[in-house]
């Protein structure tokens, strides 16, 4: 007995099951061991005096009469009346079988009137008084007309568990006709069937979703409440089949009714894992099959719906709220209702909102240099709002009742209304047409003041400017101490634009304007940032600069072409030079490398000698009439030198037809080239000096130079090839001097 209490008690039905083939009726419910009923006596057996016993009188008490005093009969009247033959000489004698027929027929009516009192079904005959008895079904019609309480599982169980007692006290009751199946009707009628039809009263009522906007707050609490009953429905259902087990297994679970809600679930859990079968059978008979499944759908829609009302009514922002809002916004079904899903897309489009302003860093665009008409909002910000706008004007337009958008939203996409047209606001504040205080008002900036209020300060500062400027008073604006340090702080901002003007730091610890203190750390700290940029970048190409030295000296020293090096080491050295004079403080080290990149620098601009060797010249067809000699000249442009080589001859080229070829076998020199230079080759008649072809080469620091020579370079009329003397590429080899090792630079 005592391990099938605790099974009992914890729900076990593995090991209950091992147990069940040695449990009884007697041993599986509660309370004291039944035992046979007393036999009862037969009647007239026990000797019946035949003369009355006198009994002894008793002794009267202070203030009460003696019991023999209120029984006293009236002898008067008892002898007024003839005498009967029963009465001989003043004493009654009863026949023994009258005795007998008048206990029978008290006990008999004792006993009816017993079980008409305890079983309430007076008037019935036997088989409907034990059936209606020990079913205990209720007196209604079972009809639910709301879900202000839901069906108690429990109390129709109890009924039912009393009734398997008093047929266990009853012998013999068995053979007429109980099985059970009456407590099992019983608990489909009175407790399965009202509990379905609260189940689809709550699917429907949750399926309608959010109803209306005016009054957010009741709304919540409304669908709070239908979730809370949502979720007794889901205990009550899981206490059902747990009932329904317990009467059609014969287990008769005594503490099913006192269980709290997660003892109930574990049981149920229980009974699912250890039982599939017995769990799939309680819930085909009871129609349950695919309920619990549907009401834990509606249940969590209700519940994200309430979810959702409350944290569009939240009073401030934070990260988490971002995260849960769109996480709930996922859940909820967009087609509960056009109120549901007009909700369910603004949480969407706020939440993408913050997630940009924050990510963005929105508030320090405050101190942004261009803040005129909407430049300083970023661009992930500006592609946020149409969505929102699109969803705010869904609610107002239709989906909910004019004003029924939630406030936050609606606030948000009318504070951005001024954010965007910026020089517009402080026009309008500048006029007097809008107030300060009605945009510090808006919901959305009490909200989120972290990312709102830099702004609207940024737009008050430069109303003040404006008002400064016009010479007008700034009283409704800011206080004269405020208007002066808005005067000093524009100073401040005109001397930044000059080279060396650092202060910032200093500046913003003497300020007592939060704004205005932050602007000028925001100030210090964007030097910082683009000192530290200068820096690296400067380190970056004095690294590209000594790799750079380094290659173009290896192909020097072969006599191979270096353009292609000579452009990166020129671009390196550039832009490490830039770097390192924009930096208002420069380590002595660097100075130095400064020093050394403008040595390269001009070394790879310094002039050097430049020859041109065996150079094939193609002309087309129509350029020449025959055979013939042409010469070939050379000029530095604009107005540099010239060459002219000795004329060479020309002829046809292969296939037939192709045009006209030659080469020049010996080289042009010119004593003086830079990088810089331009060159313009031309091709003439040797006897009549007509011009038959002209290439324009670019500088070297075009791009071209003298090494695309190398590749044949097209002009109008024909082609020219050639290439250079190992002179010029040498000469950069004792020009670019590595004055400090790549890891040394001291």
């Amino acid at each position: 007995m005592q391990k099938v209490r605790e099974c009992l008690a914890y729900g076990d039905i593995s090991s209950l099951r091992n147990q069940q083939s040695r449990l009884t009726l007697e041993r599986g419910t509660a309370g004291p061991a039944l035992t046979a009923p007393k036999p009862a006596p037969q009647v007239g057996v026990a000797p019946v005096p035949m003369r009355s016993q006198r009994k002894r009188t008793d002794v009267p008490h202070m203030g009460r009469p003696s019991a023999s005093a209120t029984s006293r009969r009236d002898h008067t009247a008892e002898h007024s009346g003839p005498r009967t033959a029963h009465w001989r000489g003043g004493r009654r004698q009863v026949p023994v079988p009258l005795v007998g027929l008048l206990l029978l027929i008290l006990t008999v009516g004792c006993g009816w009137s017993y079980l008409k009192f305890f079983y309430q079904g007076g008037g019935l005959s036997w088989s409907e008084l034990l059936t209606s008895s020990f079913t205990e079904q209720e007196n209604d019609s079972g009809a639910v007309s709301s879900l202000l309480e839901v069906v108690r599982v429990s109390e129709v169980y109890d009924r039912q568990i009393r009734g398997v007692k008093r047929m266990a006290m009853i012998p013999g009751l068995n053979n007429l006709g109980g099985d059970g199946q009456e407590h099992l009707e019983a608990l489909r009628r009175d407790a399965a069937g009202p509990l379905l039809a609260q189940i689809d009263m709550f699917r429907d009522l949750a399926a309608a979703g959010i109803q209306q906007g005016t009054r957010p707050d009741r709304e919540r609490e409304r669908l709070r409440a239908l979730a809370h009953q949502g979720d007794i429905l889901d205990v009550e259902c899981q206490r059902l089949i747990l009932a329904w087990h317990s009467l059609a297994q014969g287990v008769y679970w005594q503490d099913l009714a006192g269980l709290s809600d997660a003892q109930v679930r574990a049981r149920r859990d229980s009974l699912q894992a250890a039982a599939p079968q017995d769990h799939a059978a309680a819930l085909r008979e009871l129609d349950l099959e695919n309920r619990p499944q549907d009401l834990a759908h509606y249940r969590q829609q209700t519940w994200s719906m309430a979810r959702l009302l409350a944290l569009f009514d939240q009073e401030t922002f934070s990260e988490e709220w971002a995260a849960d809002l769109y996480g709930v916004a996922e859940s909820v079904s967009p087609t509960a209702s056009p109120a549901t899903r007009a909700y369910r897309n603004s949480a969407f489009a706020l939440a993408r909102l913050k997630r940009m302003e924050h990510g963005a860093s929105l508030g320090s665009h405050a101190y942004a240099d261009s803040w005129q008409t909407g430049q300083w909002l970023p661009a992930a910000v500006l592609s946020a709002l149409p969505d929102l706008r699109q969803t705010a004007g869904t609610l107002a337009a239709g989906t909910l009742a004019a004003g029924e958008a939630p406030p936050l939203v609606a606030d948000t996409v009318a504070l951005y209304r001024w954010l965007e047209s910026s020089d517009e606001a402080v026009a309008h504040l500048v006029d007097g047409s809008l107030k300060m205080a009605e945009l510090e008002n808006n919901q959305a900036v009490a909200f989120d003041r972290t990312t709102y209020t830099p702004l609207l300060r940024r737009l008050n500062h430069e109303a003040v400017v404006r008002r400064l400027q016009a010479g007008q008073a700034t009283t409704d604006l800011a206080t004269a101490q405020e208007a002066a340090s808005v005067a000093d702080f524009e100073e401040a901002l005109a001397q930044a634009q000059m080279p060396g003007s650092d202060s910032w730091s200093e500046l913003a610890e003497t300020l007592d304007d939060p704004f205005l203190a932050g602007w000028a750390a925001h100030m210090a700290r964007r030097n910082q940032e683009r000192q530290l940029q200068k820096l690296n970048q400067f380190e970056t190409q004095w690294v590209r600069a000594q790799a750079g030295v380094a290659k173009i000296r290896t192909l020097a020293g072969g006599g191979s072409d270096w353009s292609a090096a000579w452009r990166d080491l020129d671009r390196a050295l550039r832009l490490g030079l830039e770097a390192g004079r924009s930096s208002p403080s420069v380590s002595a080290t660097n100075q130095q490398r400064c020093r050394i990149m403008r040595n390269w620098r001009n070394s790879l601009r310094a002039p050097a000698p430049l020859q041109l060797e065996k150079l094939t010249v193609r002309l087309a067809q129509d350029r020449l009439a025959a055979a013939g000699r042409a010469v070939l000249e050379l000029r530095v442009l604009p107005n540099g030198p010239v060459v002219r080589g000795r004329p060479f001859s020309i002829g046809p080229a292969a296939p037939a037809g192709s045009g006209w070829v030659g080469t020049v076998g010996t080289g042009l020199l010119l004593a003086d080239v830079t990088a810089t230079d331009a060159f313009e080759l031309k091709v003439m008649g040797a006897d009549d000096g007509r011009e038959l072809l002209k290439v324009d080469i670019p500088s070297l620091a075009d791009g071209a130079g003298p090494g695309a020579l190398s590749r044949a370079q097209g002009g109008d009329g024909g082609t020219v090839r050639g290439r250079v003397g190992p002179g010029w590429w040498r000469a950069l080899q004792s020009a670019l001097q590595p004055e400090l090792s790549m890891n040394d630079p001291g």
